[in-house]
């Protein structure tokens, strides 16, 4: 003897509660691929740690007279610490198979230790002025962030680090920042700008050489290579010598082209070939100024050159495009 049950579903579209598409439709969802929601939720974490680091400093500037410095310092120092020592933890207590969405977790809980670090030692100066005029806050900081970069393996921190250690020269280094596209404006702000992409190239030659996390090269290299372009570029209307921009800036293009055929690195050569576009059209109207060239004869010139090497860019782009895809 055996039970027999009606399908619900099926009685409801005999009975006329259901129509024939919605039968289909909730029929086979159950049959369906399950989708994963970790995007969504990854940008939620990312959206919390940027709003908690933005409100801390609202919080800061906005009540600095009634919560007191040292309650600001404290709970700085707690935040920031807490981070590290959560994610410490956490690595040393669960084991790879209990990860996934926990190390997300982590990874951002460890970006937000970062981003308070930094603001605990801005505060710290800017309430007592332990640093002086040296910048050794953003030095304190980078050298903090550092460490933990390299030490749980954070590509997030090592942005954070290498950013400090910017300010630390005096830089603004944000790549989609458009403040970083407005600071070189002085001699020796280029000249740090060039000093600080050495100092990158170096940190990203030593992380593989040494196989200590190798993988951070490409981020080093990205900021090498958009410090290196932006103040080349500055170098040419804020030097004095500008003509020595000009083997500057086409060193670092070869340099970048090398690598990005190593690596098969289709982002770095195409910021390559657009900082390269625009380095040779500012050359170019470089140089009409200082000849004196009629201003209109320049101008359709450079309007010639730039579509000219825009084709140039194009065709380079995707001549790469197949050569990487071909090997």
């Amino acid at each position: 003897m055996s039970l027999h049950f009606n399908d619900p579903l099926e009685d409801a579209r005999l009975h006329g509660f259901l129509g024939k598409e919605s039968y289909e439709r909730i029929k086979t969802r159950p049959g369906r691929a399950l989708f994963s929601v970790r995007t969504e939720l990854i940008l939620m974490l990312y959206a919390g740690v940027l709003a908690l680091s933005t409100g801390l400093g609202i919080i800061i500037y906005k009540h600095i007279g009634d919560l007191g410095h040292i309650l600001l310092m404290s709970v700085l120092v707690l935040i920031s610490f807490g981070s590290f020592w959560w994610v410490y933890r956490d690595q040393h207590r669960s084991v790879a198979p209990e990860r996934g969405l926990r190390q997300v977790l982590n990874d951002y809980v460890l970006l937000l230790g970062a981003l308070t670090n930094v603001i605990f030692f801005e505060y710290v100066q800017y309430r007592f002025d332990v640093f002086g005029n040296w910048g050794l806050q953003f030095l304190f900081a980078s050298a903090c962030c550092f460490w933990a970069a390299y030490y749980f393996n954070h590509l997030g921190v090592l942005s954070v680090a290498i950013t400090a250690f910017g300010a630390f020269m005096g830089l603004v280094i944000s790549p989609m920042s458009r403040t970083m596209y407005e600071h070189f404006q002085t001699q020796h702000e280029v000249s740090m700008g060039l000093l600080l992409s050495i100092c990158l190239i170096g940190g990203g030659w030593y992380s593989k050489a040494m196989q200590t996390r190798p993988h951070f090269q490409f981020t080093y290299y990205h900021f090498a290579l958009h410090i290196a372009f932006v103040a080349g570029i500055a170098g040419l209307y804020v030097w004095d010598a500008w003509i020595a921009m000009v083997p500057v800036l086409a060193i670092v293009s070869v340099l970048a082209v090398g690598y990005a055929s190593r690596d098969k690195s289709m982002l770095i050569f195409i910021i390559n070939a657009v900082y390269s576009f625009i380095a040779f059209i500012c050359f170019i109207s470089k140089l009409l100024y200082t000849s004196h060239m009629d201003g209109e004869g320049a101008m359709y010139l450079i309007f010639f050159l730039m579509i000219v090497s825009g084709a140039l860019v194009i065709y380079f782009i995707r001549m790469f495009r197949r050569k990487i895809s071909h090997t």
